[in-house]
């Protein structure tokens, strides 16, 4: 059974998932406005990592929702219990899940699950009450498979996609699909849910550096160990990213949603 292979023991882990809520809450919050989630409502947040949407959807039921986050570490998630919002470090793949939810949303998590289905959506379906939403986000890197990253192309470019490609495949090694987001609107149809549409996003700015520096990062061992990366192109890497005038393209932020049949 595949393991997340970004687990928070890493001594910069907090400072990674910080700088990849910076990046992709926009995007996650904009749905969650226009689908609708209001005062009163009952999430569940599932994969809460640093805890920026579980606080969003703490403000946005007030005074009468009720907002639970779930995650295999907890640490960073326990000072949202002083703002109401229920903490519970559970295991996706094994744990007993709650019920009964108007909304449930996952981000950056379903993708690395061995079995996405049967281990990861259908569980967040089961999760939800009859017309509940289920909003599920995934990274698509697409960009890996063109010759160069456009960012700053004719000084970064194939060394960015050179250590982007190696990392992706680190990933995927550990159980983790870096194309399957592009999949999710067709994995929601076929469980049947409502209205299932999607959407696709990139940003092109320096939002996302400090993700995809420490991302790399955290990785240098392996990587120079299997021969995919060198010391000095590592560290030609957090050089380019730390710089901050940096801009890059992010990852595809796909976005899925659909309602559970009434």
């Amino acid at each position: 059974m595949a393991r997340y292979i970004l687990d928070q023991t890493w001594a910069a882990e907090a400072e990674r998932l910080r700088g990849l809520e910076r990046w992709a809450d926009p995007t996650t919050v904009d749905h969650l406005t226009r689908l609708g989630v209001g005062p009163g409502w009952r999430c569940l947040e599932v994969g809460g990592g640093a805890g920026s949407i579980a606080r969003w959807l703490a403000e946005r039921t007030a005074p009468y929702g009720q907002v639970t986050t779930i995650d295999l570490d907890t640490t960073l998630l326990e000072p949202l219990r002083d703002e109401g919002v229920e903490v519970i470090r559970a295991d996706l793949l094994g744990d007993p899940l709650p019920g009964g939810f108007d909304l449930v949303h996952a981000r950056l998590v379903i993708g690395h699950l061995h079995d996405r289905r049967r281990e990861g959506l259908e569980r967040l379906v089961a999760a939800l009450r009859p017309g509940g939403l289920l909003l599920v986000e995934e990274n698509d890197f697409v960009w890996t498979e063109v010759a160069s990253w456009p960012c700053h192309p004719e000084r970064h470019g194939e060394m960015m996609t050179r250590a982007w490609r190696a990392t992706i495949d680190l990933f995927r090694a550990g159980g983790y699909d870096g194309h399957w987001g592009r999949r999710l609107v067709g994995e929601l149809r076929d469980l049947g849910l409502d209205g299932v549409a999607g959407e696709a996003r990139s940003r092109i700015d320096g939002s996302g550096t400090i993700v995809a520096r420490l991302s790399v990062e955290r990785f240098r061992d392996q990587l120079v160990a299997m021969g995919r990366l060198t010391d000095a192109e590592v560290d030609a890497y957090v050089a380019a990213l730390s710089d901050p005038e940096m801009v890059m393209t992010s990852p595809l932020q796909v976005s899925a949603w659909g309602r559970r049949p009434v």
